[in-house]
């Protein structure tokens, strides 16, 4: 979840959903469903489902995890209920307001469940936030020198 969205947006959260483990997810293997949530108001503004043909999940008693089928029938599937969206949307304000900062939110749920894995601010957003420098002083150097390793120029190439 984004409490404001990366694509620009500033008035809306973005959740990404999809069934399993999230590691499909993050490296972009599997299409996640996508939920717009009003800032604001916190109502659903858009819902956008996909198609979800496999999942990973733990590996039973065994270490790592595995990629299984989903039924067809449930393959379109919403991964999450509105009442959940909008509950995860509350949770995303809630961390934004006590870290003072747009946030990047890792969530799970586990039966019914909401749980928060872990929030770090947001690195790729195109709104108009402080910058993560700002009230930084600049500091001198304690020494200087030649690095180690210098590396290769372009003149060395011509």
């Amino acid at each position: 979840m984004f409490t404001v969205d990366p694509a620009g947006n500033s008035d809306e959260i973005l959740i990404e959903a999809i069934l399993g483990l999230g590691e499909p997810l993050v490296s972009r293997n599997l299409s996640p469903n996508a939920y717009s949530v009003s800032r604001q108001e916190l109502k659903l503004v858009r819902r956008g489902l996909v198609t979800q043909p496999r999942l990973l999940t733990r590996n039973g008693n065994r270490s790592g995890s595995r990629e299984i089928l989903i039924p067809k029938s449930r393959q379109n599937m919403q991964k999450l209920s509105d009442k959940q969206a909008i509950a995860l949307a509350e949770m995303g304000l809630r961390l934004e307001n006590h870290y003072g900062r747009p946030q990047d939110v890792e969530w799970a749920v586990v039966g019914d469940r909401l749980n928060i894995l872990q929030s770090r601010p947001i690195t790729t957003t195109q709104a108009p936030y402080a910058s993560p420098n700002e009230g930084l002083e600049t500091l001198n150097a304690l020494v200087s020198g030649a690095s180690a390793s210098p590396g290769i120029g372009p003149e060395q190439f011509g």
